[in-house]
């Protein structure tokens, strides 16, 4: 039975860590012609190296050259960034990993244990390669276990509370950002969907992906908190025809800010203190 599980968890593991590797993280599209005059002035921040407003918890990552919406770090296990689109195979990967060491270790221990006990009362010299091999095994399962099973838990940890790894470095350095925790469950589909069965599985349901659109977030106490629309000030700001926004003479499509904001950051059809010093290169 044991060796059932194991093979299931192992392809499992597999499955997610290829998902997490080959999907996208949730990038921003580039605009290759540049950023518009007065873009800037948009009271949004504005990424200088994809050209294009950079939405709320967004983040550009410098390894991979791309805007993520939603960014929590860029995983070098997996070569990848982890943000709003694969979050939630990342989180499998490490959770399949961890059951993979455990079922792992459960049905290695006994064997363990008699080998100790053998070579207790018979000597070490009577020790087979194959008996070391085991111990060396069990050993590393164990050192796997605990280092990666408190990984996972940080990560856990996060997303009860709503905070990605980047928001949790800048908290810890004494940054005041906004609480994006709206309850533990609502927290959960918006990263793993709103089907919580699937969530063990390394895809999303048709039509039940999360909940947030990677864009915009709702904030701790503000009515409607499951909604994912924009700001009511952002949908005032991008949408009132006669915005004004102080561009250079040579500008005369005063507009032109607000609709490339809006044509940027319009969402696709639906498809604790980090122990990572790299995080830090991110903006």
């Amino acid at each position: 039975m044991l060796m059932i599980l194991f093979h299931i968890s192992a392809f499992m593991f597999v499955i997610s860590y290829i998902v997490t590797a080959k999907s996208d993280p949730g990038s921003v599209p580039k605009n290759p012609n540049g950023p518009p005059a007065g873009a800037e002035q948009l009271g949004h921040k504005f990424c200088h190296t994809c050209h294009v407003p950079k939405p709320e918890r967004c983040h550009h990552c410098s390894i991979c050259q791309k805007c993520i919406r939603n960014m929590d770090h860029h995983c070098p296990w997996v070569n990848n960034c982890i943000g709003y689109a694969n979050k939630k195979y990342f989180l499998l990967m490490l959770f399949y990993v961890n059951t993979t060491f455990f079922i792992a270790a459960c049905g290695s221990a006994y064997e363990v244990y008699s080998i100790l006990k053998f070579l207790f009362e018979n000597g070490f010299g009577e020790m087979r390669v194959a008996d070391y091999l085991v111990v060396v095994c069990f050993l590393i399962t164990i050192i796997g276990l605990y280092n990666i099973g408190n990984f996972f838990r940080f990560h856990l940890a996060l997303i009860n509370t709503n905070r990605t790894t980047l928001e949790d470095l800048d908290l810890a350095r004494g940054r005041k950002l906004p609480d994006y925790d709206v309850g533990c469950y609502q927290n959960y589909t918006q990263n793993c969907g709103t089907c919580s069965p699937m969530w063990i599985c390394p895809f999303f349901a048709r039509n039940n992906g999360p909940t947030s659109d990677g864009y915009s977030y709702p904030k701790k106490g503000e009515s409607g908190s499951g909604s994912t629309q924009p700001p009511p000030q952002m949908e005032k700001k991008v949408s009132k025809p006669d915005l004004a926004i102080n561009v250079s003479p040579q500008t005369t499509n005063t507009t032109m800010g607000a609709s490339y904001f809006m044509s940027s950051i319009s969402p696709p059809h639906s498809a604790t203190h980090s122990p990572f010093p790299y995080y830090s290169s991110y903006s």
